[in-house]
């Protein structure tokens, strides 16, 4: 696009609506840019709308197992609880974890909503027979695997940590 002097010289001062240099150029521009915005805005394709469906997919209420004997079973769903700061482990889809793909970063928070996709975890059995048997009871020293929600992420997410160096921490306190 061509700016005529009017337009250099007095900037956004001056505008298609001035009728100075440009001005039917500028009033296309503009009617191109607002017809875009509103064709993005309906179809809900924005940024906005984009954050806001992550949102509300993560926060999504599921549903915990309730053992009525107390057992933890394999494929239980259930919710961690940090003792030190009372809140609950929860998935953040939305960070990845520098330098390693397909990977997201954990948080601590309270969960004032309940249980939600993003804070409930399930735990696996990673033997089928051990030395305690087949059965599908969780054991003290038995091998588990922690997976996140199914409904979270496209792939199967799998708790694992990482040791303690400078490229791995935490964002705000960088523990």
């Amino acid at each position: 696009m061509q700016y005529t002097t009017q337009q250099l010289q007095g900037g956004p001062a001056y505008s298609h609506k001035t009728r100075i240099g440009n001005w039917n150029e500028d009033y296309e521009l503009h009617a191109i840019k607002t017809k875009d915005y509103d064709d993005r805005r309906f179809a809900e394709s924005l940024p906005f709308h984009t954050t806001l469906n992550k949102v509300e997919h993560s926060f999504k209420k599921v549903p915990l197992t309730y053992a009525p004997d107390g057992l933890v079973r394999n494929g239980t769903q259930f919710m961690l609880r940090s003792k030190a700061t009372n809140g609950y482990l929860a998935v953040d889809v939305g960070t990845p974890q520098t330098g390693i793909p397909d990977t997201c970063k954990l948080s601590s928070a309270p969960c004032r909503q309940g249980p939600c996709t993003r804070a409930v975890f399930g735990i696996q059995k990673t033997e089928k027979m051990d030395i305690f048997g087949a059965d599908d009871i969780v054991r003290f020293g038995q091998k588990v695997r922690i997976t996140a929600n199914p409904y979270l992420y496209k792939k199967a997410l799998v708790l694992g940590s990482t040791p303690h160096h400078p490229a791995v921490h935490c964002d705000r306190s960088h523990n």
